[in-house]
């Protein structure tokens, strides 16, 4: 699986018997794991440095919960911590997954509000005025996310169709990390209650959202 999946972009490890990078692979505790050998050979396959390469092996992760945890802090280092908390909390929270625009909507209308303690109205009027998240930045988050629920066995769809972490080993991955922060599951559902009015207020009806509006968000 690695030898064939690094074959695709052009790369390969090297199998030297004084440079064995597939035996260094194969030594990790989780490498009789298909998921844990397809997400460590998409981080090999990123990973720039030809020369460190070797090193970079030895200090991944040895199992799967740990390496889906190496994972997201690369993916916050590459677009910021409370970004990628806010988006997968966003999509943990959600019923039915979420769109790139709901995803763009929720992004935009926390950077409206700058991070702060957000209720419903707030979220709601943040909503209808957002728009300063810049395209560019969104879209490299959003392949990367893409890229890595993809990977983690959300069904490949076609750009425009809804993100989601129902049946991934990310979900558990994502409560492991975020939802031990106090208050950040309330901000998201008030996030996307707040998405929800905003699209309807704009006559778009959308039938993802959440559990939010049950929830007594307020």
């Amino acid at each position: 699986m690695v030898r064939k999946d690094l074959a695709l972009y052009g790369k390969k490890l090297e199998e030297s018997p004084f440079n064995n990078q597939m035996r260094l692979v194969l030594l990790k505790r989780g490498s009789k794991q298909p998921l844990y050998l397809m997400l460590l050979t998409q981080d090999l396959r990123l990973f720039a440095l030809y020369e460190k390469l070797s090193e970079r092996i030895q200090k991944l992760p040895v199992s799967l919960p740990l390496l889906l945890q190496h994972l997201l802090g690369c993916l916050e280092q590459d677009h910021g911590l409370e970004l990628v908390a806010i988006a997968l909390v966003s999509l943990w929270a959600s019923r039915d997954g979420l769109t790139e625009r709901d995803l763009y909507g929720i992004l935009a209308t926390w950077k409206e509000l700058s991070g702060a303690d957000i209720d419903l109205e707030e979220a709601i009027h943040a909503g209808r005025r957002a728009g300063g998240y810049p395209m560019a930045p969104f879209f490299d988050f959003l392949r990367s996310l893409r890229g890595l629920l993809r990977a983690c066995g959300s069904p490949a769809e076609p750009p425009g169709s809804r993100l989601h972490l129902y049946g991934t080993p990310l979900r558990t991955a994502v409560e492991k990390r975020y939802l031990r922060k106090p208050g950040l599951d309330r901000t998201a559902h008030v996030l996307l209650a707040g998405n929800l009015q905003v699209l309807l207020w704009n006559g778009m009806y959308v039938s993802c959202i959440t559990p939010a509006l049950s929830c007594g968000v307020s």
